[in-house]
């Protein structure tokens, strides 16, 4: 069935990767399964809170120093309703009829299961926010979940890294098929569960479509010992290696996927393990204390993972104090130096065309880090999704600092989406289009109004 509001793309020339760090009974089962994954998830991260608290670890965050409460919902203004206009016109731009998902990248036919969640996640947020009616939600949801149903997956497990958004082929991440995969992220695939979860709650009839996704899925082999696996294909020996995936931050957002799906994560949720405090400027920024080698996983403390909690499952008291203090130390960077910071992972318009811009990544404060640690420090770029998520999450209790957040954004409309961001040292703007950014504003837009995805009243 077309996509009745697309246009689809031409492959652009060169890719933009995102690297690793996914009828009454059948309804009513659909139902069940996600109410038990949340109520897991909702008791996995009460005991968390009650074990520090209880055992003095909560020193180490310091949960009663929130200094910024995050805001009350509201309506939006006519100006915040045109920026979801904008985000939408990504999707209806670059959703390709073939197979009903978006590409990572304008131009480029290629997704990730991080990517296609933001568009997951982004159906609902768009329905509630009026950008779309019932027929158009109902139609794109439909479409890209029987096209999850039908994708191949890696060793016939779980999705592969990457996939052709147009012929649904796994793909290495250059967009070149590949017979055999090149793996599986254990992240990606744990937010695609939140996303399968946030559809589920929006539209109780899309259960049966999303049970069957999950039954496909060996979701087993996603963790060991508690911790998150992913899964490295290696061409030249024709082996699989698996590995934990995930540093603070991510970990944690991550793990509250899998625990929808009654996953045992208990280790990828302690923060103590591996979480240290590193100050600069004098906050304590919670970082992590394993430092990635090149192929390995780096540690990069940065605002997308606390973010995406807030705006799809709701900070708990750990996770409000790390943001609270990730935020201040990217504002008091400002105060000190003039320079506006706003710091994610993004896709970039020009090589190595994907970073981590970093609070603090290895150690090292305000490094700007691709997958093997190498720094790029001329590319650090203030970042579209994460300006807008904090100035609309800290709006009420920082109102000076928000508006000259979101005034900086004025620039980065276009008619096919927002640009991901500003270079620091040209001003110049990084023109990547991408699914995640329009994706996680539309979320932070929704936040606003109807608060985390995952708590929103139904749609339908």
């Amino acid at each position: 069935m077309p996509m009745t509001d697309t246009n689809p793309a031409t492959p652009g020339p060169l890719p933009l990767r995102r690297v690793p760090l996914r009828t009454g009974l059948r309804r009513a089962r659909g139902a069940i399964a996600f109410a038990l994954g949340l109520l897991m998830a909702g008791i996995i991260a009460m005991q968390l809170d009650r074990q520090m608290l209880s055992d003095g670890r909560a020193a180490l965050l310091g949960v009663e120093a929130v200094v910024n409460l995050p805001s009350e919902p509201r309506p939006l203004a006519a100006e915040e309703m045109a920026m979801a206009r904008t985000a939408w016109a990504y999707f209806a731009a670059h959703t390709r009829p073939e197979t009903g998902w978006p590409d990572s990248v304008a131009g480029f036919p290629s997704t990730t299961m991080w990517d296609l969640s933001s568009y997951l996640l982004a159906l609902p947020a768009a329905r509630r926010l009026g950008l779309i009616d019932r027929a158009a939600f109902r139609m794109r949801a439909e479409k890209a979940l029987r096209s999850l149903v039908a994708a191949p997956l890696f060793e016939g497990r779980l999705p592969n890294k990457s996939y052709s958004t147009i012929t649904l082929e796994m793909t290495d991440y250059d967009g070149n098929p590949t017979a055999e995969g090149i793996g599986w992220s254990s992240l990606d695939i744990s937010r695609l569960l939140i996303a399968l979860s946030a559809l589920e709650r929006a539209a109780p009839g899309l259960a049966p479509l999303t049970a069957r996704i999950r039954q496909r899925f060996d979701l087993r082999a996603l963790t060991e010992k508690g911790y998150l696996v992913g899964a490295i294909h290696d061409p030249a020996s024709g082996e699989t290696y698996h590995l934990q995936e995930g540093r603070t931050g991510y970990e944690e957002y991550a793990a509250r996927g899998a625990a929808l799906a009654g996953l045992d994560v208990m280790a990828a949720l302690r923060v103590e393990d591996h979480g240290v405090l590193q100050r600069l400027y004098g906050i304590p920024v919670l970082t992590d204390d394993r430092r990635g080698r090149a192929g390995d996983a780096q540690s990069y403390t940065l605002s997308e993972p606390y973010l995406l909690t807030a705006f799809e499952i709701g900070l708990d008291s750990i996770a409000a104090a790390a943001a609270d203090r990730l935020y201040r130390a990217q504002k008091t960077r400002f105060e000190r130096t003039g320079i506006l910071t706003s710091l994610s992972e993004d896709h970039l318009d020009r090589a190595p065309f994907f970073l981590y811009g970093t609070v603090i990544g290895n150690g090292i404060p305000w490094a700007v880090l691709d997958e093997d640690g190498n720094d790029y420090p001329a590319l650090r770029a203030f970042s579209t999704k994460a300006a807008l998520g904090w100035s609309l999450l800290y709006e009420d209790s920082d109102p000076d600092h928000a508006r000259r957040l979101r005034a900086a954004l004025t620039p980065l409309a276009t008619d096919q989406g927002w640009y991901a961001g500003i270079y620091e040292r040209t001003g110049e703007p990084n023109r990547a289009l991408t699914a995640n950014t329009n994706g996680v504003i539309l979320e932070a837009l929704h936040f606003r109004v109807f608060g985390p995805l995952l708590s929103a009243a139904a749609v339908e």
